[in-house]
C-alpha cells in the first residue's frame, strides 16, 4: 500500500504512527513497519535527507530511506505508538508526493510536513 501527500512546501516530515495494523487475516501486526519513504519533488529526495526515530532496535530508521527493497525500518515489538522524523536538509516542493511502501500497514498515522520557515501541511 502506499500513502500519498501531494503538492507541498515541506524540509520537515513527520509521520506518526498510533494503531497497529491488522492482516487480511484478521490478526493484528507485530510492529509498525515501513519498508520506503519516497519523497519526490523531480527526483526522490528523500536519499539525501537525514532521518531519525526516537526509539531504535534492530531497523533504524535510515532503512527506510535507503532505497533497498530487502531493509526496513521497525518500531520496537509492543510499541503502541512510534514516530519517524524526516529531514530533506532544505525546503522543496514536493509536487509529486510523499508515499509510504508498507512493510506491515498501520491502520492509523498521520503525515505532518513543515517548511523551514513554518506552515504546515497534512
Amino acid at each position: 500500500s502506499h500513502f500519498v501527500l501531494k503538492g507541498f512546501l515541506g524540509r520537515y516530515i513527520r509521520v506518526s504512527f498510533t494503531a497497529l495494523g491488522i492482516s487480511p487475516e484478521g490478526v493484528e501486526f507485530p510492529s509498525f513497519s515501513v519498508n520506503t519513504f519516497e519523497i519526490y519533488a523531480s527526483t526522490n529526495v528523500v536519499r539525501r535527507s537525514a532521518v531519525s526515530s526516537p526509539a531504535v532496535w534492530d531497523h533504524s530508521a535510515d532503512k527506510a530511506v535507503d532505497g533497498k527493497d530487502d531493509t526496513f525500518w521497525a518500531a520496537e515489538p509492543d510499541a503502541t505508538t512510534a514516530v519517524v522524523y524526516v529531514d530533506l536538509l532544505r525546503d522543496y516542493f514536493i509536487s509529486k508526493g510523499f508515499a509510504i511502501a508498507w512493510r506491515f500497514p498501520a491502520r492509523d498515522f498521520r503525515v505532518v510536513a513543515k517548511g523551514q520557515f513554518g506552515g504546515e501541511t497534512e
